[in-house]
């Protein structure tokens, strides 16, 4: 997507040497760090709208005890984590991974 608009922010040195660190970590701009930060904030839902979407799913008489939106975020974080561990538990030793 074309970029359109140009704005100019005003950091504090600390602040900006933390985003320009960042940026040479990962191999981006200082400008493409803090635009996946925009990105990230303008697109993640609020709290709000996850109790909203919840309501909608309870709404719907599954059966499914959804629990609360925290329950559900340490629910799928313990998914998570325990597939992580699956797939490292599965990866060959460093001495049998090399050719």
């Amino acid at each position: 997507m074309a970029k359109e608009k140009r704005v100019e922010i005003l950091f504090e040195p600390s602040d900006y040497e933390r985003l320009a660190e960042i940026a040479r970590r990962e191999h981006k701009s200082v400008g493409g760090v803090i635009r996946e930060a925009v990105a990230k904030y303008v697109t993640s839902p609020s709290d709000e709208k996850r109790r909203m979407a919840l309501s909608r799913l309870r709404a719907m008489n599954t059966g499914i005890d959804w629990g609360t939106p925290e329950e559900l975020s340490a629910e799928y974080a313990r998914t998570r984590f325990r597939s992580i561990a699956k797939n490292v538990r599965q990866m060959p030793p460093p001495d049998e991974a090399a050719p």
